[in-house]
């Protein structure tokens, strides 16, 4: 098992910045940043100080290495795509101004 010390924080470190904070998908599994395994476990998990992330400690079930993950939300905007081809952000008050019009 790992303890805390500068070495496993340098590591640490590096390997936060390589990680990708996407989780729960098959195309991109969390990865252990010491051994590269996909086998982790989810120790610890809360809300982190800004509120819009998820803060994660995590274990490898192959080297027992402990890292930490911040994991957000990637909200995409809806596009609608126009007969013509043009694209253009979708506008819920003009469904809704279309609705109330067919009525």
């Amino acid at each position: 098992m790992r303890t805390a010390g500068s070495s496993e924080s340098a590591h640490a470190d590096r390997a936060l910045s390589d990680l990708r904070f996407l989780t729960g998908t098959k195309e991109r599994p969390m990865r252990c940043p010491f051994c590269g395994c996909e086998d982790t476990q989810v120790k610890d998990s809360r809300s982190a100080e800004d509120g819009s992330s998820i803060r994660r400690r995590r274990q490898c079930a192959a080297c027992s290495g402990r890292f930490t993950t911040f994991e957000r939300v990637q909200l995409r905007e809806l596009v609608v795509v126009k007969s013509s081809g043009r694209k253009e952000v979708f506008d819920r008050d003009k469904l809704m101004r279309s609705v109330q019009i067919s009525l």
